[in-house]
Formats: C-alpha cells, sequence, structure tokens
C-alpha cells in the first residue's frame, strides 16, 4: 500500500542544515504562519466598513463548500455615485434621505439653542460630504429639518382688528435662529425666512450656510390639532406621502425624530443608520440619552436611573427579540414601515374610551411602538449613539412627567401581554421567552411598592428597637394618609406631602444604612454579612458597577449612585400611588407655564348670520424690518382670512364629532363669498411685491393640506357636556378600578411576607418565651429584631432568587452587548498600515471621512466641550 508522508514535505536533500526528523513540526508551523499572513493581506478589505449602499461584493468566486475563504478572498466591487436603486425615479438614488423631525412647544432660550446647534452642525456635515467631490463618501446623506411648533398663536386685538399673532415663544425661536446663525457664519445681518401661508397657520422656511433646508411649522390651535400625537401625524403623512411621493422604494428614507431640547452630534444619527442598514428588518433604532440640566438632586436621581435602564434592560430587550419603546425624543425610523396603513389607522384615531386616553396619549411613542411590534417589526437600540436631553428639574415636573410614562409603560406592556399569542404568531423576533420576561419584569414593577414597604418596615424595627407591629402600624398610616390627600386635595397639596415624606423616608434610609454599617462591626458582623438581602444588595451593587465600568465614558454616573438610594421609596411607592390615583387627570403636567393671552376674539358665523362677518384665517403680514439689529425679534401676525377647507369630509375615526357642529362649521365655510377670497389673495400679492421673502403654497399643496386637515387633524371642538361627564365618569371609574388591584395585590404581597415572617420568628423562638431581665430588654429586643430580619423562608428564597435571575439575564445581555458593539467598532476601523498617510491627502476629505463631529466655528461652552469628548471617545 502506498504511504505518504505529510510530516515529510521536503525532499532528501534540502536539509537546511538541520536535522528534518526532529525540526519539520516547527518548519510547518513557521509556513502556516507565513500562509496565514499572506491570507491576511489578501483579505485587508474585509476589515473595512461594511456598507449595502456602497458595495457589492464579487462572487465570481464563490464556493459553498469552502463559503469561508471564498466570501473572504471576494473583493468589494463599489457602485458609481449615480447608481440608482430599481423601483424609485430618477429623483430617488442610492444616497440615504434623513428628515429630522422635532416637536416644540413651550422650550425655553437654552433649550432652543440647544437643538438649533445641533441642526446647524448637521448641516455642515452634510454640506462638507456633498460639497467632497475627491473620494466616494459612503455616508453622503440628504438631510431636511423640519419643525412643529404646537400652539404657536395667540389672540390680539391690536389697531381694533381680531388677529391671530404668533407668541413669545415663536419669536424667541426666531430670534435663537439668527443668534445661532451669526455665531456660525460670524455675520451680523439676520437671515429672513421664506414666510408661507398654510390652512394650518404659516411655515418659515430658512436656508442654513450648509444648503439645507429647516421647515418651521407653525401650529394654529384654531386650525388644526396640537399635541404631540397630532403632530406626529402631521408629519408622518407630510413627509412620506407628499414629500416622497414619487420614491417607490423608501428603503434609504428615515425620520429622525427629536424633542425640541436635544443636543446631539452628526455621528449619533451615523451610527443609527449604519445600524439601519446592517439590519434591514429593523423598523425603528434608539439611542443612549444622557439626561442633563442644573445641578440638583433630581438631576442627580434621573442621571444613575436613565444609566441603570440603558446598561441593563434597553440591552436584554434588545438581545431577547426587541425593546417595547423606542424614545421619541431621539429615534431614526425607517419609512418604510410608516406605510403601514394598520399602523398608521389605529394611530391616528381618535381616544374615544378612557383607556384609550392613557395608552394613546399619555405615550405617544411607546403607543407607535407598540403597534410597530404587534405588526411584526423589531424595534433596536444602538448604545455606540448618545444624545443629551435637558430632564425635569424640580421634583412637582418631575413627578408630573413619570405620572404620564408610568401609566402609559404600564398599559402599553398589559396591551403586549395580552395580545402576546398573535404577536408571537406575527413577529419573528418575539418568542414566549421574551414574553415571559416582560411579564415578570410586570409583575416586580407592580409589587415593587410592597417589597419597599416591607423593605422600610424591616429597617424601622431594626434601627429605631421598635417592634415589627409598631412598625408596620407607623408606615401603614404613613401611606394611609398619602392616600387620603391624592384622593381629596389638591395636585399642589398632594405634591407637598409626597416632597415632605421623600425627606422622611431619605432619613430613615440613611440611618438604617448607618446603623447596619455599625452593626456590622460587631460580635455577629459576619454573620449579619452573609444574610440573604446582603448578599442580593451586594450582588446588584456588583453588577451595577462592572456595568459602569463597560461604558468608562459614563462611569460618572455611579456617583449619583446614593441619592438613587435615598430617593427609592418615593419613587417606588409615592410616586406609583401619585400616578394612580390621578389616573383621570390626562394633562401633561409639565410645561403648562405660560403668559396671559390678550382678550380672544372668534366670531364664528352659523346659519343665517351675514357673509361679511369676521372667520378665523391665515394670511401673513409680517413685520418689515430694517435689519439694523441682529437680536430683533420680528413679530408675526395673521390676519382673520380664508385658507380653510370648503369641504369637511367626517372621518369613520372621529365619530364622536356631533353631525350638528360638522353642519355649523360647514355653513361657516358656505357663508364667505367669492369677494373675500379675491381680496385676501390680492392682498398677498401686494405683500408678496413688497417682500421677496413671501411665498404663496402651490394649488396642489394647498389641497393636500386641506384634505388632510379635514380627514384626520381637523381641531377637536369642546363636545357637549354630557359627553364630557361620561369621560369623566369613565375615567374615574378605570382609575377606582386600577386603584383598587394595586392596593389589593400589593396589600397580599405584604401581608403574605410579614405573616410568613413573623410565624418563622415566633416558631423559632418559642411562643412562651421570656425575659430575663428588664435591664436586659433593649439588648434583647434588638437582637431579636435584628434575627428577625435576617431570618430566611422559603417565600424570601423564592423571590430573591426570581429576581437574581433577572438580574443574571440583564447582566448577560450586557456583556453580549458590549461584545457585540466591540466587534461592530473594530469592523468599522480603517487601519492606515501599510497604506497612504492621511497627511498626504486633502484635510477636507480628511475631515468628512474621520472627524465630521468636531466644528471648529461654533464657540462652544465648556459643558459643549465635554459632551464633544465624550461622543468621540464613545463612538471612535
Amino acid at each position: 500500500m502506498a504511504h505518504f508522508n505529510i510530516v515529510d514535505p521536503f525532499p532528501a536533500y534540502i536539509s537546511f542544515g538541520i536535522d528534518n526528523g526532529h525540526h519539520q513540526p516547527m518548519i510547518l508551523l513557521a509556513l502556516s504562519f507565513i500562509w496565514f499572513l499572506s491570507q491576511t493581506w489578501i483579505t485587508l478589505h474585509i476589515w473595512e466598513p461594511v456598507e449595502p449602499d456602497s458595495h457589492m461584493n464579487d462572487t465570481k468566486w464563490y464556493n459553498s463548500l469552502l463559503i469561508d475563504h471564498s466570501l473572504n478572498l471576494s473583493s468589494p466591487r463599489y457602485r458609481n455615485e449615480g447608481d440608482v436603486i430599481s423601483g424609485c425615479t430618477a429623483n430617488c438614488t442610492v444616497t440615504t434621505r434623513i428628515f429630522a423631525v422635532a416637536t416644540m412647544w413651550h422650550e425655553s432660550s437654552d433649550e432652543m439653542m440647544a437643538i438649533l446647534r445641533s441642526i446647524f452642525r448637521m448641516d455642515n456635515d452634510q454640506s462638507k460630504r456633498r460639497d467632497c467631490n475627491k473620494v466616494i463618501d459612503p455616508y453622503l446623506y440628504h438631510y431636511e429639518t423640519h419643525i412643529f411648533f404646537d400652539d404657536a398663536f395667540e389672540s390680539s386685538t391690536k389697531d381694533r382688528d381680531a388677529s391671530r399673532v404668533a407668541n413669545q415663544f415663536v419669536n424667541e425661536f426666531i430670534a435663537m435662529v439668527d443668534k445661532v446663525n451669526s455665531q456660525w457664519t460670524h455675520s451680523t445681518s439676520p437671515q429672513s425666512p421664506t414666510i408661507s401661508v398654510t390652512p394650518y397657520g404659516g411655515r418659515l422656511v430658512w436656508i442654513l450656510p450648509g444648503n439645507t433646508k429647516m421647515a418651521v411649522h407653525l401650529k394654529d390651535k384654531m386650525k388644526i390639532r396640537i399635541k404631540k400625537r397630532w403632530s406626529q401625524v402631521m408629519y408622518i403623512d407630510y413627509l412620506i406621502r407628499y414629500e416622497m411621493a414619487n420614491c417607490m422604494d423608501m428603503t434609504n428614507v428615515f425620520l429622525l425624530s427629536l424633542d425640541g431640547d436635544m443636543n446631539f452630534r452628526p455621528k449619533a444619527v451615523h451610527v443609527l443608520v449604519d445600524r439601519m442598514n446592517s439590519e434591514r428588518d429593523v423598523g425603528i433604532v434608539c439611542n443612549r440619552s444622557h439626561p442633563i440640566g442644573s445641578a440638583g438632586a433630581m438631576v442627580w436621581y434621573q442621571m444613575f436611573e436613565y444609566a441603570i435602564g440603558f446598561w441593563l434592560l434597553k440591552p436584554s430587550e434588545d438581545l431577547l427579540g426587541s425593546i417595547l419603546c423606542a424614545s421619541g425624543c431621539f429615534s431614526l425610523i425607517r419609512a418604510s414601515v410608516l406605510l403601514d396603513e394598520e399602523v398608521m389607522n389605529k394611530f391616528t384615531a381618535l381616544s374615544e374610551e378612557a383607556h384609550h386616553m392613557i395608552q394613546r396619549d399619555q405615550g405617544e411613542d411607546r403607543w407607535l411602538c407598540t403597534l410597530l411590534i404587534k405588526r411584526g417589526y423589531r424595534l433596536a437600540y444602538s448604545a455606540n449613539s448618545s444624545a443629551y436631553t435637558h430632564c425635569p428639574e424640580t421634583f412637582e415636573e418631575f413627578y408630573n412627567q413619570r405620572r404620564r410614562w408610568a401609566l402609559s409603560l404600564i398599559a402599553n406592556t398589559i396591551d403586549v401581554l395580552w395580545n402576546c399569542r398573535q404577536i408571537v404568531k406575527m413577529n419573528p423576533n418575539i418568542s414566549c421567552l421574551y414574553i415571559v420576561f416582560q411579564a415578570v419584569l410586570l409583575t416586580m414593577g407592580i409589587l415593587c411598592p410592597g417589597s419597599i414597604f416591607l423593605a422600610l418596615v424591616y429597617t424601622s424595627a431594626t434601627t429605631f428597637v421598635l417592634s415589627p407591629w409598631i412598625s408596620l402600624a407607623v408606615h401603614s398610616v404613613l401611606i394611609f394618609m398619602y392616600v387620603l390627600t391624592c384622593f381629596l386635595a389638591p395636585t399642589r397639596v398632594q405634591l407637598t406631602m409626597a416632597k415632605c415624606l421623600s425627606v422622611l423616608y431619605a432619613s430613615m434610609i440613611a440611618a438604617a444604612v448607618v446603623h447596619r454599617l455599625i452593626a456590622m462591626t460587631g460580635n455577629s458582623g459576619m454573620e449579619m454579612l452573609w444574610s440573604i438581602h446582603n448578599v442580593f444588595f451586594l450582588c446588584l451593587a456588583s453588577c451595577i458597577f462592572l456595568a459602569g465600568c463597560l461604558y468608562p465614558s459614563e462611569i460618572h454616573c455611579l456617583l449619583a449612585g446614593p441619592i438613587y438610594l435615598l430617593l427609592t421609596p418615593s419613587m417606588s411607592i409615592l410616586l406609583l400611588l401619585y400616578s394612580v390615583i390621578n389616573m383621570n387627570v390626562v394633562s401633561w403636567g409639565t410645561r403648562d407655564s405660560y403668559p396671559p393671552e390678550t382678550t380672544r376674539r372668534r366670531t364664528i358665523v352659523a346659519k343665517g348670520t351675514k357673509s361679511n362677518e369676521i372667520v378665523d384665517g391665515a394670511v401673513m403680514h409680517p413685520q418689515i424690518s430694517d435689519g439694523r439689529t441682529s437680536n430683533a425679534t420680528r413679530n408675526l401676525s395673521i390676519d382673520i382670512a380664508s385658507y380653510q377647507p370648503c369641504e369637511l369630509k367626517q372621518d369613520s375615526e372621529e365619530a364622536a364629532v356631533s353631525s350638528t357642529l360638522i353642519t355649523a362649521i360647514s355653513d361657516q365655510h358656505i357663508h364667505r363669498t367669492e369677494a373675500t377670497l379675491n381680496w385676501n389673495l390680492e392682498t398677498e400679492v401686494k405683500l408678496s411685491k413688497q417682500l421677496r421673502n413671501l411665498k404663496c403654497l402651490t394649488e396642489e399643496e394647498n389641497n393636500y393640506w386641506n384634505d388632510l386637515i379635514a380627514q384626520k387633524l381637523f381641531p377637536i371642538v369642546e363636545s357637549s357636556q354630557e359627553h364630557k361627564e361620561r369621560i369623566s365618569a369613565d375615567l374615574i371609574r378605570l382609575r377606582n378600578l386600577s386603584f383598587t388591584c394595586f392596593i389589593l395585590f400589593n396589600s397580599l404581597f405584604v401581608a403574605l411576607i410579614f405573616g410568613v415572617q413573623v410565624n418563622d420568628n415566633l416558631i423559632s423562638q418559642g411562643l412562651n418565651s421570656t425575659y430575663s431581665s428588664n435591664h436586659h430588654d433593649t439588648f434583647e429586643l434588638t437582637n431579636r429584631n435584628d434575627g428577625w430580619f435576617s431570618q430566611t423562608s422559603p417565600m424570601h428564597i423564592i423571590l430573591v432568587s426570581l429576581a437574581g435571575l433577572m438580574l443574571v439575564i440583564q447582566f448577560t445581555a450586557l456583556l453580549i452587548s458590549r461584545t457585540n458593539n466591540l466587534i461592530r467598532i473594530l469592523s468599522s476601523v480603517h487601519f492606515t498600515l501599510f497604506r497612504e498617510s492621511p497627511s498626504s491627502i486633502d484635510n477636507s476629505v480628511v475631515l468628512i471621512r474621520f472627524n465630521t463631529a468636531a466644528n471648529q466655528k461654533e464657540e462652544s461652552s465648556a459643558t459643549d466641550y465635554h459632551t464633544d469628548m465624550r461622543q468621540i471617545n464613545l463612538i471612535s
């Protein structure tokens, strides 16, 4: 039989001067290493960023048997810059289109300044990429900004003419645009926007220095529905069904959803776009949001709270299937998912029932995410992208914000669990394990007040040398008093009492921590240290600390941990009680401060009135500015005139609007004469001759807005007294039912755990135990309470094991997420070894490709500089 000796690859006469018999394995190892280096050199292209829209792999060397080698050896074949995607018209190319959409209302000047600087950064980044022709930029994109101002007008009776004028927030925003533009371009003359009359109010359009458009849509509540959900309906329909109506393929069209106070860098957007391009099944991707504000306990609490949520909860949800909520403050939405008629029909539906107001109107972002999950789309999270948002700085504003968030979270999570069979069937990313995970999280969240209440009872008994029953009675009385206050007193009194109880509970926690530290230094310190409660707390603290170490740029958030610990009873017990008891209050409660309006005058033409009476309209008469001051406020006024839909179509989703009301509104438009319309149009023509920046809408766009307002966005007029009473009664019934279930579950949980613990304590000590002497009573009571607190029962073991299992799942998901992020970052690093030095390349090209986040023209403050460095370090 022929025999082949694989260990002897060289002829006998080739000896290299060494003993082949003993050194052949070393020779083979050296040759294998040289072969590995050669293959690495050949396949250097696989370390380039994977951009599906910029290049394709050449598959002529494809081999299914050696698929890994064939893919590595296949060289990339780049597309030309003008290539067109199949299915699109000539106006829709492979270039990514990003529409930044921001909703604003009563933002402060600092918040306006933050988002305007972010918009100008995006404008600068996009213009440099567009103007550079020396390299093919895979991140080239088309960018526009659309800002939707809610309730932007107020009534005015200047010169005895009833009119609608822009409020102080709009005028302040215009002044901020001039200020940022002067800082960016070093120009002292203000840039006048193009003014357009629209059926919903007005529109201001600026062309930014980088030649990108920023349109500010001013909404008049007399003409169109206000509030954030309807602004979302407005920009989704306008941008997708009107602006992009000619594009057949919406794969590369994205909506960047923003709040009116966001501060971000272009790199944060590029990271989200990369995630969208690499995972085509993702409908929405959100980023890491950092709360910022004036130094204070509430801001520090939110820093730690946001960190815990984005370190542990978001990665676990993303790994198990899909996150439940992509925050609307900074999320990238694939435009194609918003073409789903079933999603948009439900999203644009009016809230007819009490629970609709909680689920839809209190958390519109979470409601949209729930609809997308039920339709089979995936929601993702990217930790490599960061943005900064202003958070509530006062106790009252924080409680009102979280009241909405908590109710919306519970309502939408229950909706997901209730329709779990449909979701598991429709959504390939959602499994039964994911449903169980969310169910356990919801159960733990609902029972969290009872758990914290028991912890307060235990710590008070051991710290202040009280009987467990006395401690239970004291805390029960405090909670009962707060519940009565929430039911009977106004909101201001509720928040005042919540603030006082928060200080009391924080003092108890601080005293308990000091007591436990002193007790552990005694003889029984090691026994107390290794109790089940302390072990779980140490494991929890260790996981949080390690999570912070995995995010080096965010590790400073751990410094706010003591504040979070002190405020835990307030946020876990009082806040949830405040939210549930005030469920019938559907107002947002934040940014409600508004200066007193001038006297409102609105004459509605009803049946039988004269045709020359004044009705709502939208003809703009801007005050001409001489341009001598850059920060001067240019007031905008709207005369009462036309531009209302002449035919109103009652949508099926708006059945709540009575037919008599529709008839009255229709009569209002019927009694307008042709002369009135012509007079207003002639006025516009005269103004357009005087002001070059006044632009009329095209007939097509004007008809589009009229139809959209008539079908989906017609102002919700106050209903009859009977309808108001019915909705109010339904909300109160829902509140009472929810409060009863909430209190019942937590009371049963507290009674079960407390009863089991007391029963085990009595059995261990004996029912007929006596005390040795009076002067040892205090010492024995302290020992007995310590032992009662440290004893473990089967119920304790089950609960702690369940909480520990959830912690292990989330921490494991964090490790996997950070590993995947590290691999993704390494795959996008450009290796410059044996390549042309960047110094020989034009500086503008290097700036576009590697340093787009930097902006040398902006006069950044210390906070902005810290933000820049953190963002650059995190991404780079």
